[in-house]
């Protein structure tokens, strides 16, 4: 095969649309598909491959093509025949004169390492130790690989790697040992292109090569290549005898060697669950996890190789809660090597298959045993927490039905939020005790041989359901559940209407049920509990009850039986809906919510009291004194840890600006004295405290007393995590009144104590935040540039830094111009850019703006796209939400500045 250099300069990427997934996927034959991917990985910034990449085709075309996004095809054949004009725009390759039966593509490329956490993405730490790894999902194997980059078209996968020495490399798959290269290609040679052989033997004796064997079948995002100088943790001891690593950067090795024993146990405990409930053993062939670098994601389950963001391996010790969304992330992972990985969707409209499904299941996972090397919080309370995030998103306007429309992989990136995760895990649970747990395994268990190795959509995972619980004898179906929880958008809210005087046999109780967006009016059935509180704040009634698919329930109990004076719906958590309080049940749980004995419950309670802050029907004021109020009281190291997090947001969120300090003050004071008052026995409480302490200095007194700590004048019985140390350094240079050269003197005692890949985050964050005028033009045209050499992890920081600390008139003036450049950005930079372009620099407004306001509207009837269209919509919402609450606090605020 002859070198026929094909670039493409000045292209835009394009998504790929379901239509053309569809049209492929009914030419190429599903289960044909084979790839053989011989790999060069180099030090620096390039790396180069041969692709094969076979198939069977139903019919002879000119209409199938890979998909590739990478830097140079260098060479090309199809059916050993010489592509002289290759057709490439730089999005889709096109493969002219495929033949019915079966074909061979090859493709020599050149291609460069990605720096924003996707594709093949290249990092170099403090060690100037080069480290890579991929990340596919949702379109970005056509980043490394021309491939069929849909998931419905799996493959298997072939991989030689030829890797520096001193590097190891992984995959889906056990490599062989190292090989010799130059002995491995004079004896292959015939299957390669010359010119690549040439480039590798000419410096041999630098490299490695290692072969893996052929995978699974399958989907594209799925495979995966970590190479590096990677260190190594073996488990001794593994479920089954299914071999096992932790791997990480070399540097910070010793700090996942403390909680290796926890991952390795909640690893091989979560298997042993996985296999019983769904009646198939692990499918592959080993289980890997390494921790990397600048990943965009919590984690991601490649098959048999799943990769976790570093920030997982914490440098200090960290609290119960930590620990706790840690296992749930590792068995989350583990779940989709089932689901996701074995039983795979068709199409990107039915990933919440795949996510919903983990996480709900890996919630029950974690409750069916406990943990011995480390103690976890309530697995139950911590799922409620994260249904927090489902609630938030299921009340914006640009909420979705679980399972809707995904025309595109563009489409299809912007819905693993919180209606895919939080609201499908709930809905799951719901389905789940619905059928009952014998019931749903025996259905997983047909499920998964049924079509193991394949794909499947939502109507063959809801059939085989059906067919189950047909079969037990129920005569409720799960259509009619399926179209009102899955296929559509909203969320419902509830609230009683208790009268506690009531002493009948048979009171009633109306419930009603209504929605938070006019624009999703539907009512649904919810299967619940009630429970009725006494005076001493002691649950003395529950009741289950079906509230109905209408505006009112009318539910009998006997009043008779107790002094019941509060009322809680949807005790014990089992369903998904917005809970809120009748008058009588308000004034008493805000009285006596520390009295009350369920963990979950209290749980609850706080959560609507929360909701009410976002709904702007309670203050941020009201909220601090409630907590202040109860959270000193509080038996629950982990529900503390939920509680400050959420308190947070209602302070940094929900308060007016001018507030902030002397309600920072108020709230920094109280948990410094709990800290203070916290024995050394009650570890988790005080590194939770510890942990948010900071997030309240807004004054210079608070944060001179933070450097007190820093300093080991204050506070000197508790230990100071480097976490909680850089907090102080980004604290210290928030505040206006303390000079650049302190800000400076106090960065470099702090690099000097850290010195690891942290510091240039921070660097970035602190540059930016005190930048003059001019340069922060000059960093906003940084922002704007698509080929801005930051990786997306220090742009991050950047842009934190760059919204964190400006004038009114700066403010103003870089709110409009974010509004301007939305669609360039859009348009022209990695959608890892465009994500942290909106994320961090969205405008935030406590009053109305209207020559903002103006400027949306117009900008919003003038873009086309979808993705564009949810930005600003979300962004008005935010902004309603905002000053909403505002003004609820103003209305009846106490204090005066």
């Amino acid at each position: 095969m002859c070198i026929t250099h094909k670039e493409v300069a000045d292209r835009i990427i394009q998504c790929l649309t379901e239509k053309q997934a569809q049209l492929r996927s009914s030419i190429v034959l599903a289960g044909s598909v084979n790839y053989h991917l011989r790999i060069k990985l180099l030090k620096g910034p390039n790396y180069q491959g041969l692709i094969t990449v076979r198939f069977f085709a139903l019919k002879h075309t000119d209409e199938v093509f890979l998909d590739f996004t990478g830097k140079t095809i260098l060479g090309m054949s199809i059916n050993n025949n010489q592509v002289e004009n290759i057709d490439w725009d730089g999005n889709f390759l096109k493969l002219k004169g495929v033949k019915q039966g079966r074909n061979e593509i090859l493709v020599h490329y050149e291609n460069k390492y990605d720096n924003d956490g996707n594709g093949l993405h290249s990092f170099i730490d403090e060690d100037k130790k080069q480290y890579i790894y991929t990340n596919l999902a949702v379109i970005y194997c056509r980043r490394v690989f021309p491939c069929f980059d849909q998931p419905d078209l799996k493959g298997s996968f072939q991989l030689t790697a030829i890797s520096p020495k001193d590097w190891i490399v992984l995959s889906n798959e056990i490599p062989s040992e190292k090989l010799d290269v130059s002995t491995h290609f004079n004896q292959k040679e015939t299957i390669y292109s010359l010119e690549f052989i040439k480039q590798i033997i000419e410096d041999n004796s630098s490299y490695d090569l290692r072969e893996f064997p052929e995978s699974k079948p399958l989907a594209s995002y799925l495979f995966g290549i970590m190479a590096g100088p990677y260190a190594e943790v073996k488990c001794k001891q593994t479920y089954k005898n299914i071999p096992m690593s932790l791997f990480t950067r070399e540097s910070i090795m010793p700090h996942l060697l403390r909680i290796s024993d926890f991952l390795f146990e909640v690893t091989n405990k979560s298997m042993e669950v996985y296999e019983r409930i769904f009646g198939y053993d692990f499918p592959f062939n080993k289980y890997d996890q390494i921790y990397v670098p600048e990943f965009n994601w919590g984690a991601m389950e490649n098959a048999g190789i799943v990769t976790f963001n570093d920030l997982y391996v914490y440098r200090e010790e960290v609290d119960s809660v930590k620990l706790t969304k840690l296992a749930n992330t590792t068995s989350h992972e583990l779940s989709h090597h089932w689901f996701g990985n074995l039983v795979t969707m068709k199409w990107w409209n039915d990933v919440w298959l795949n996510e919903s499904f983990a996480d709900f299941i890996s919630h029950y996972c974690l409750s069916q045993f406990q943990t011995t090397t480390r103690p976890m919080s309530d697995i139950w309370v911590a799922f409620n927490a994260r249904k927090a995030w489902g609630y938030r998103t299921d009340e914006q306007v640009t909420t979705h039905p679980i399972a809707g429309s995904v025309p595109d992989t563009n489409t299809a990136e912007n819905v693993f939020d919180g209606i895919t995760y939080a609201k499908g895990a709930a809905t799951l649970r719901q389905l789940f005790s619905l059928v009952s747990v014998e019931n749903f395994s025996k259905a997983m268990k047909e499920y998964f041989h049924k079509f193991e190795w394949r794909s499947a959509t939502l109507s063959d995972l809801i059939n085989t359901v059906d067919e189950q619980f047909q079969q037990s004898g129920s005569s409720f179906s799960l259509s009619s559940w399926q179209k009102t929880w899955i296929c559509k958008a909203g969320l419902n809210k509830c609230i009683p209407l208790f009268d506690p005087s009531s002493r009948d046999v048979n009171s009633k109780l109306v419930i009603k049920q209504t929605y938070t967006l006019e624009m999703h009016p539907t009512l649904r059935n919810h299967k619940m509990k009630i429970a009725f509180f006494d005076e001493n704040a002691k649950i003395v009634h529950q009741q289950d009850i079906l509230l109905q698919d209408q505006p009112e329930t009318v539910i009998t109990y006997d009043g008779s039986k107790g002094n019941y004076k509060a009322l809680l719906l949807n005790y014990q958590d089992e369903t998904f809906i917005k809970i809120a309080f009748d008058s009588h049940s308000i004034q008493f749980f805000k009285e006596n919510l520390n009295k009350v004995d369920c963990e979950l419950s209290r749980t609850l309670i706080w959560q609507a009291f929360y909701n009410m802050v976002r709904d702007g029907d309670l203050s941020s004021e009201e909220y601090i004194e409630l907590f202040i109020n109860h959270i000193n009281l509080e038996k629950s190291d982990g529900l503390i840890s939920n509680q400050l997090q959420f308190l947070e947001t209602a302070f940094l969120s929900f308060t007016p600006g001018k507030y902030s300090k002397i309600l920072g003050n108020k709230i920094f004071d109280f948990l410094w004295s709990m800290i203070e008052g916290s024995d050394d026995s009650q570890v988790n409480k005080k590194l939770a405290l510890i942990g948010y302490l900071p997030s309240f200095a807004k004054s210079e007194e608070k944060v001179r007393k933070l450097l007190e700590w820093y300093n080991r004048k204050a506070l000197t019985k508790e230990t100071m995590g480097i976490k909680t140390q850089w907090q102080i350094v980004q604290a210290v240079y928030r505040i206006k009144d303390i000079s650049k050269e302190e800000k400076e003197e106090l960065f470099q005692t702090q690099s000097q104590k850290d010195k690891s890949d942290q510091v240039p985050l921070y660097e970035q964050y602190c540059k930016s935040l005190l930048a003059s005028p001019e340069e922060k033009e000059k960093l906003w045209q940084s922002y704007l540039d698509p080929n801005n050499p930051l990786s997306t992890r220090l742009l991050e920081y950047s842009l934190m830094g760059f919204k964190s600390h400006s004038t009114t008139e700066l403010t103003q003036k870089y709110q409009l111009l974010w509004l301007q450049n939305l669609s360039y950005v859009f348009k022209t930079c990695k959608r890892e850019l465009f994500k942290a372009y909106v994320l961090y620099l969205q405008p935030s407004q406590e009053t109305l703006d209207e020559e903002f306001n103006n400027s949306l509207l117009k900008i919003k009837s003038e873009i086309t796209e979808d993705v564009l269209h949810k930005v600003l919509l979300e962004c008005q919402d935010n902004n309603s939400r905002k000053q909403k609450a505002i003004s609820t606090f103003l209305a009846n605020t106490k204090l005066t500045v």
